[in-house]
């Protein structure tokens, strides 16, 4: 079952902010939590996502049901090459992509895990970060 939460808003997102980067975001967040509930033997499989621009920040939310991370991996986990997976030839690179992306629109993101149980990914972006631009930040678009 794929959820998007019915509270969720995504209206109030400034131009400034890279769609191309919330794509990626979102759609490698949401990949790896089908992944994971492939994974697990439950019956019952589950991703959600929850979105909201309310306040001065954008904040994703992506939950699943899956196998879970062992957070003792930390931010092992968003390095490029590190992967969970078995069994996946392209595995690796979408969670590093998502830190990269996230680190250019100058947000954060964390985890939190229990193994058989789940993950919940939270992504906070903010919607304005005063007068720097992109180059001054050092952000490059993913498809760069």
């Amino acid at each position: 079952n794929f959820i998007i939460d019915r509270e969720s808003s995504f209206i109030d997102v400034p131009a400034e902010i890279s769609r191309d980067a919330l794509v990626t975001i979102i759609g490698n967040l949401v990949n790896n939590a089908f992944d994971a509930v492939r994974e697990n033997e439950k019956e019952q499989k589950k991703v959600s996502l929850f979105l909201t621009d309310l306040g001065k920040d954008l904040i994703i939310e992506i939950e699943d049901n899956g196998k879970g991370i062992d957070t003792s991996m930390g931010e092992q986990i968003f390095q490029a090459g590190f992967s969970t997976k078995s069994r996946h030839s392209n595995s690796g690179i979408g969670l590093s992509l998502v830190k990269e992306s996230i680190r250019g629109l100058g947000g954060n993101i964390t985890f939190s895990s229990q193994e058989g149980e789940g993950t919940i990914f939270t992504v906070a972006l903010p919607k304005h970060r005063g007068c720097l631009n992109e180059a001054e930040l050092g952000y490059r678009s993913v498809n760069s």
